[in-house]
């Protein structure tokens, strides 16, 4: 299956049921149609492609002004070169597509905190710096436990100099859930974890203005709303 330029190879699915797959809409695609391409290959060889146009309806994003620390707008030289280096490791952490599902039914919110409903938010940092809040940000208090959204393998549990603690669960076929801005990690890169599984406790590292947890997931690098992913029927 081809969607906006990524491809994801169907599955068999937990429990035998039919051959599944996830493709996700970044939060900056382009409105308007685009063709969702199906290649179907034959036991005797021979490909079947089936096409087929969808829509991609407009989204509004809320917009914010944010007063941060000097350092984290426009950060010394030393913290540019560091936020290229793990940069470049959160994108190789993330790049290696594990072939099966390895998530537990349905995701589950990582704390039962209400979030800001930010996800996509337009910011404009110290009236300097525009960029987009790629994940949603949840009201968590500070010493929290916060709960793996499934099921999965860890990828990443690291001290990033935006991002603050972080921890990344690969879940399978592409699908990876990030938790951010963490006082303390719980878990080890490698490790298997279980969906509600504690893998961090809730803090203000890195670029924050006070505790919350800053949850994102990434479908094929394709940053998606992480409420929509509570309501998938897995």
């Amino acid at each position: 299956m081809t969607f906006l330029g990524r491809t994801a190879e169907l599955r068999p699915a937990p429990g035998g049921a039919g051959p599944f797959a996830f493709l996700g809409i970044d939060l900056q695609a382009k409105p308007g149609p685009h063709t969702l391409t199906v290649k179907i290959g034959r036991a005797d060889g021979t490909v079947e492609t089936v096409r087929k146009d969808l829509v991609v309806t407009d989204r509004k994003f809320p917009f914010t002004k944010l007063q941060l620390k000097r350092e984290y707008v426009t950060p010394p030289a030393p913290a540019r070169e560091r936020i290229r280096r793990e940069a470049e490791l959160v994108a190789l952490a993330t790049s290696v597509i594990t072939p099966e599902w390895l998530g537990d039914g349905p995701f589950v919110p990582p704390h039962e905190a209400p979030n800001w409903g930010n996800f996509g938010q337009r910011r404009l940092n110290n009236d300097v710096l525009e960029s987009v809040h790629a994940g949603l940000d949840i009201r968590a208090p500070f010493g929290e436990r916060i709960k793996a959204a499934n099921a999965g393998r860890v990828v990443l549990a690291s001290d990033l100099y935006l991002g603050g603690k972080t921890v990344i669960i690969d879940h399978g076929l592409g699908v990876f859930s990030s938790y951010g801005h963490l006082s303390a990690l719980l878990v080890k890169r490698g490790e298997a974890v279980g969906k509600g599984q504690a893998v961090g406790i809730c803090g203000s590292t890195g670029r924050s203005t006070g505790p919350h947890l800053h949850w994102s997931i990434k479908i094929l690098d394709a940053r998606v709303d992480p409420e929509a992913m509570l309501r998938l029927p897995l």
